[in-house]
């Protein structure tokens, strides 16, 4: 959405600055501080657009010490079209946002993450132990997240072992990483990805979501998407590709369907995994989402643009 309102933003502006340098032609006049606007204009823009992209940074006024576990779970979830399907109800990406609620309310001393991933990969939440607030964000997961198809499980791998080495827990810690996805349109997987995630002996799950019979996707107008060629899609759960990768990584693969829900199998699952000893005390304190700093600025240097005028033509 950002770069749709930057790239209108620089389309009007560029048709604006035309505009001016058109007409002072044909007045024969002079139009230098037509462009001094630009300077505060282009500055309020961007706090408004970094204020879009809600930052979180600093903590909140109080502390309060607590005890979390030793484990840390990041879950990896396809927001790709495909996980619109609803041959699992409601569909299979709500299926997976339920799961996932359900394993934070039965571990509520764990440190949990997503990284939401399609053609790429992106950090939707960082490491958190507030419970209430990553169940928040689990709801805002969507297959709106991108706009180009495909599904590129690769990228959200590195970005999770990139989020793991940098770790300031990653001695005394026990990693966990769990994968919804429906297993279409996967690129290739590089074995060395493969290899770290058994070399750190991270723990990996892989789910899979949907039925082998497949279905169709729906569209927000209720009928059936279709491809380029205006063949309706059809997908399906490529069962087969998800336990390959699982076996090459030393994981464990689930599967959920209408009729299976492994839930028990996978908090057995991260409960007997390696490295857990106990807890440890830590400050509980987690970014805020500050929009309205950048915000305020944006709508002050706004006001300010509106009170100081210049002569736009000199003759």
């Amino acid at each position: 959405m950002e770069y749709w309102f930057i790239g209108v933003f620089l389309s009007i502006y560029l048709l604006y600055f035309l505009k001016i340098i058109y007409t002072s032609i044909r007045m024969k006049a002079s139009a230098r501080s037509a462009f001094l606007k630009f300077i505060p204009r282009l500055i309020a823009f961007s706090m408004l657009i970094i204020a879009l992209l809600e930052p979180s940074f600093g903590n909140f006024d109080s502390y309060t010490r607590t005890k979390v576990s030793n484990r840390i779970v990041y879950f990896l979830v396809d927001v790709s079209k495909s996980m619109d399907a609803k041959d699992i109800a409601p569909s299979r990406l709500e299926k997976a946002k339920f799961e996932i609620k359900k394993i934070v309310n039965y571990f509520p001393n764990d440190r949990f993450g997503i990284i939401a991933f399609a053609s790429d990969a992106v950090l939707h939440t960082a490491l958190t132990t507030d419970n209430e607030n990553f169940k928040t964000m689990i709801q805002t997961l969507n297959t709106d997240f991108v706009s180009e198809t495909g599904t590129n499980l690769e990228a959200a791998l590195k970005l999770s072992l990139e989020k793991i080495n940098n770790s300031k827990f990653q001695n005394e810690t026990s990693f966990t990483i769990i994968i919804y996805t429906d297993g279409e349109d996967f690129g290739d997987i590089n074995e060395k990805t493969l290899n770290d995630l058994k070399r750190k002996r991270i723990n990996l799950i892989l789910a899979g979501i949907g039925t082998k019979k497949g279905t169709t996707i729906e569209t927000k107008e209720g009928k059936p998407m279709k491809n380029k060629n205006d063949i309706i899609i059809k997908t399906k759960l490529e069962s087969e590709y998800l336990k390959t990768i699982v076996t090459k990584a030393n994981g464990k693969y689930f599967e959920y369907n209408n009729i299976n829900s492994p839930f028990a199998d996978i908090i057995d699952n991260i409960e007997n995994q390696f490295g857990i000893e106990g807890q440890q005390s830590l400050d509980a304190s987690n970014p805020g989402n500050k929009f309205h700093y950048p915000l305020l600025i944006a709508i002050f240097i706004i006001c300010l643009d509106l009170l100081i005028t210049v002569r736009i033509f000199n003759f």
